[in-house]
């Protein structure tokens, strides 16, 4: 049986280097915490209410109803979809602080809604048809600054062919 060679003297390949090891280049950003791509979170902010049709249009539009601002209440409608898109959620007449929905949009939002909507079952949306103009928008302006199909696609999160559709 033989001894077992030192090679810590060594600083050959498959040493690690002293220090820190340095990330690699990263390609593209990750998707945000929810799950949703770069684009839909970009596209919320430049969303127009009236671009919010169906289920999410009602929910702006009882809010709306209530005296709410048409911007925070299509931005309430975007947080329904964001937390439960494409699922079916029950939505009561008189929801309580610990509803689901009043987590997500605040209780006095919540009681609006119910008081519109409640009483049944709601398929919840993705949002990402209501989603598309907004989309469509960004690409649209930030081919218009100069960057590339490239710069494009990996900023938003999409690929080349539906910046170069849109562009």
């Amino acid at each position: 049986m033989s001894k077992p060679v030192n090679i810590d003297h060594l600083d050959g390949p498959g040493r690690p280097p002293d220090g820190p090891i340095p990330a690699p280049p990263r390609q593209a950003e990750r998707p945000a915490p929810s799950g949703r791509p770069r684009w839909w979170h970009l596209a919320r902010e430049q969303i127009q209410p009236h671009e919010l049709v169906g289920f999410l249009g009602r929910v702006r539009d009882a809010l709306v109803c209530e005296g709410w601002d048409e911007m925070e209440a299509a931005q309430r409608a975007l947080d329904l979809a964001e937390a439960f898109g494409g699922t079916k959620l029950f939505i009561p007449t008189l929801p309580d602080a610990a509803h689901p929905i009043a987590t997500v949009v605040g209780r006095e939002a919540a009681h609006v809604i119910a008081r519109h909507l409640g009483g049944s079952d709601q398929h919840i949306p993705t949002a990402e048809r209501d989603l598309y103009h907004a989309r469509r928008r960004l690409i649209r302006a930030r081919c218009a600054a100069g960057h590339s199909v490239r710069q494009v696609a990996l900023e938003l999160g999409i690929t080349e062919t539906i910046v170069r559709r849109y562009r």
